[in-house]
């Protein structure tokens, strides 16, 4: 793991919280904590309770796959395979980046029907050796560039856009027993005689690209959880230890989210939780958006509150 362990503290007004190794903070108090014990903080503790204060890193190591289909024996140059689409996308592979998830055991997408061949082919997750996670999506269209962070176009045919016309459709409600959701959004063309519409999710984070991507329905890896070497964050302004969400109005830009209180309108629409400000991480390293526009990023799952739990290796 890249970031071993993280300075933090209470945000100014909160008076007290428990880390999630059961330790109890206090104002004015700084504390340490590894990096398992920062990765399991949510995305809204995050944004509204804690406050990094430093980091401490080390090198990142590059990984060996055992045995691959076609012959690629590092991980990263299977990160940098692209295929023209999903049926293309045949890939075999065994050791630490076999790791993945494949046809149906990727709970939340779409069935195969959209993964042409299914297990053991057409690969659509992986998990490096350091946990970092990866998902295999289709270009609707819109250029983007390594680093890029991306939003769903159509998250039930696993299409990502870097456009922010996408947060646009980006809308939380809050159901009758208070819990949050995302509106779904209505998308296809109409026919003569009636439609061909369906309900997905759109505008939500999706991940950081890992490698450019210009071409209409050509699929390549975007990494969705996990320590991320390149966040594009252009010309905003980002220190180290800041909570990044997706800047809407910059095609593939990250921007520091502050604190922000959470409000629920009349009509059950919120805004100002992390879930409503599309947080996805934390700033590990800083940007002045001139001549430095890029930052190294820890990527929290948007979906899971608590960390799953992934096992890389039996030991029996």
């Amino acid at each position: 793991m890249p970031a071993r362990s993280v300075v933090v503290q209470l945000q100014p007004g909160v008076g007290q919280a428990i880390l999630p190794d059961h330790r109890k903070m206090l104002p004015g108090i700084q504390y340490v904590i590894d990096w398992e014990t920062f990765d399991k903080i949510s995305n809204g503790a995050r944004q509204n309770v804690i406050q990094v204060v430093s980091i401490q890193t080390d090198s990142s190591d590059t990984y060996t796959v055992a045995q691959t289909s076609n012959a690629n024996p590092n991980f990263n140059d299977i990160l940098n395979m692209s295929w023209p689409s999903f049926e293309e996308a045949v890939l075999q592979i065994a050791g630490f980046a076999a790791q993945g998830a494949a046809g149906d055991s990727l709970v939340g997408l779409m069935d195969n029907v959209y993964f042409a061949s299914g297990a053991p082919q057409g690969l659509k997750a992986l998990t490096s050796p350091d946990g970092a996670r990866y998902l295999l999506v289709s270009n609707d269209g819109s250029d983007w560039d390594a680093g890029d962070v991306l939003m769903w176009q159509d998250e039930t045919r696993v299409e990502a856009s870097s456009a922010t016309t996408e947060t646009y459709r980006y809308v939380i409600r809050q159901d009758g027993q208070g819990t949050p959701y995302q509106v779904p959004t209505f998308r296809g063309s109409y026919v003569s005689g009636g439609s061909n519409q369906y309900s997905t999710l759109r505008g939500g984070f999706a991940g950081v690209a890992v490698t450019p991507n210009s071409v209409n329905g050509s699929v390549s890896w975007i990494q969705i959880e996990g320590f991320c070497p390149l966040v594009n964050t252009g010309t905003n302004a980002i220190a180290a230890g800041a909570t990044l969400a997706v800047d809407g109005a910059n095609n593939g830009i990250a921007k520091s989210q502050p604190a922000t209180p959470t409000v629920v309108s009349n009509e059950g629409v919120i805004t100002g939780s992390a879930q409503a400000n599309n947080v996805f991480g934390t700033a590990l390293t800083a940007a002045n958006g001139s001549t430095t526009q890029f930052v190294q990023a820890d990527i929290r799952s948007v979906t899971k509150v608590k960390k799953p739990y992934v096992r890389f290796l039996n030991k029996n």
